[in-house]
């Protein structure tokens, strides 16, 4: 699946044609207080300094995740000791989840959706004994539940591609979680199931609906 990158976000060419990233959608129809929360941040800090956060987070996530699918792929042998631990903070947050990771059906693994949108998921597997979507995040600062209503709304977007596009040998998807992870803390867990499906697929419905309407920002 290519990555096409256009003024209005990036597109991926499926088999379905060319349609919006999950991401895309998601920044397209933020609500306008979360509009206003990120543009009063910005003015606190200054541009300068907003724009080095940015890279930063983007450096630290780029980072992880390629440590996190070398590990999966066998390619990186992470050794929890107290100096390994020192020595790779963002590794070590998520490195007791990692261990409840069993089999891995896909890392990285491109998706899309007759709805008209695709993505590429970080990882479906089974963890806790459950075929599950995860998404791995990074961050300074603790999230707090009402915090992370996007990623959540992202991963179900690529649950529901799983479902769709996914072979008749591999597992449907009824769980997800999205996985935080932070410098010096263990990492946080947000995780969905089967009772949530309705309500979150509800509202990245919504958010679709409003992209394709063009009623960007006004969700």
């Amino acid at each position: 699946m290519e990555r096409v990158e256009r003024e209005s976000g990036r597109h991926y060419k499926t088999p379905l044609g060319t349609v919006p990233s999950v991401t895309t959608i998601l920044a397209a129809t933020k609500s306008p207080a979360d509009r206003e929360g990120l543009a009063r941040w910005k003015r606190s800090v200054g541009s300068e300094k907003a724009e080095r956060v940015r890279q930063e987070a983007a450096t630290r996530g780029t980072y992880l995740h390629e440590s996190i699918e070398r590990r999966l792929r066998g390619e990186e042998v992470w050794r929890p000791t107290p100096q390994w631990r020192r020595d790779h903070p963002w590794k070590a947050s998520v490195e007791p989840f990692m261990r409840r990771v069993n089999e891995v059906y896909a890392v990285e693994r491109p998706v899309w959706h007759s709805l008209g949108y695709a993505g590429t998921a970080d990882l479906f597997a089974e963890v806790d004994g459950q075929p599950t979507v995860v998404d791995w995040k990074s961050s300074r600062k603790r999230k707090s539940p009402e915090w992370i209503g996007d990623y959540l709304l992202q991963a179900i977007a690529y649950l529901a591609a799983w479902n769709e596009c996914k072979s008749s040998t591999e597992p449907a998807i009824a769980h997800g979680i999205v996985v935080v992870a932070y410098a010096d803390a263990p990492a946080d867990e947000f995780k969905f199931g089967p009772e949530d499906l309705p309500r979150l697929g509800r509202e990245w419905g919504r958010r679709l609906a409003a992209f394709e309407c063009g009623r960007v920002g006004t969700t």
